[in-house]
């Protein structure tokens, strides 16, 4: 009887290389939806989830069967390894188990947070700042002082401590000291955020993280300290100061 002749390399390869693909295209297909509760950065890929399990079932039943049908061939068998750790990476990365872009980014360094565009309030805020501190009574710009301070030093403390996190090579943000005018009651206000802030702040090392605790904060963070500087000025017009 006839030897029955073995497939064409070509053919061969047809099959690992679809399993490599399955596991190498989710990388750019999404569907599914943002990963809240897994690894920094991670997204659940539910077509992701699918192709990469397709893809790593295809290689374990092409491993198994590698040689029976015909010789092995190693090139075939080295792309079918290949194809199978392939698809087992990104089974965790599209599950959100992880982040391939931040595994980079652990390894290679994270790009430098874009610079804050902010220079100053524009005209018409300080005019209505101005107007609005003129019009409140001691008590309520007082109050409206110590909300400023208590925004600025939990920002602060936000964005220092994901700093410390992330980009420790950063300096930190200086905290500014509440005025001596404010009362213990506002004081205790400013402590109590500040503190909840300080809980409540991110630490998973994300580009858009960095985009939001260090750029728009910073921003924000400036914004606030012009606001409080106006407040403080007309609280001491008022107080003949």
């Amino acid at each position: 009887m006839n030897a029955k002749p073995a497939p064409a390399r070509s053919t061969t390869l047809s099959k690992p290389l679809m399993a490599l693909v399955l596991g190498i295209a989710p990388f750019w297909v999404f569907v599914g939806m943002d990963h809240f509760g897994g690894a920094p950065g991670g997204r659940e890929n539910l077509l992701g989830v699918m192709m990469a399990m397709i893809g790593l079932l295809a290689c374990v039943r092409m491993l198994r069967g590698d040689g029976k049908d015909a010789p092995r061939w190693m090139p075939r068998t080295m792309l079918l390894v290949v194809a199978l750790l392939v698809c087992a990476f990104q089974l965790g990365h599209s599950a959100g188990l992880y982040s391939a872009r931040e595994l980079w980014h652990s390894v290679a360094g994270r790009p430098a947070p874009e610079p804050s565009n902010y220079t100053g309030l524009p005209q018409y805020q300080v005019h209505s700042t101005e107007s609005a501190s003129r019009q409140r009574s001691e008590a309520e710009l007082r109050a409206d002082i110590a909300t400023s301070y208590a925004l600025i030093r939990g920002q602060t403390q936000a964005r220092n401590l994901y700093v410390a996190a992330c980009y420790p090579a950063m300096a930190p943000m200086p905290l500014p000291e509440p005025p001596a005018f404010l009362r213990e009651d506002d004081r205790k206000k400013i402590e109590d955020y500040e503190q909840a802030m300080i809980r409540a702040a991110e630490r998973r090392c994300t580009e858009a993280n960095t985009l939001a605790y260090i750029s728009r904060k910073q921003e924000e963070i400036a914004r606030m300290r012009d606001i409080a500087a106006i407040q403080e000025r007309i609280y001491a017009e008022r107080n003949g100061g």
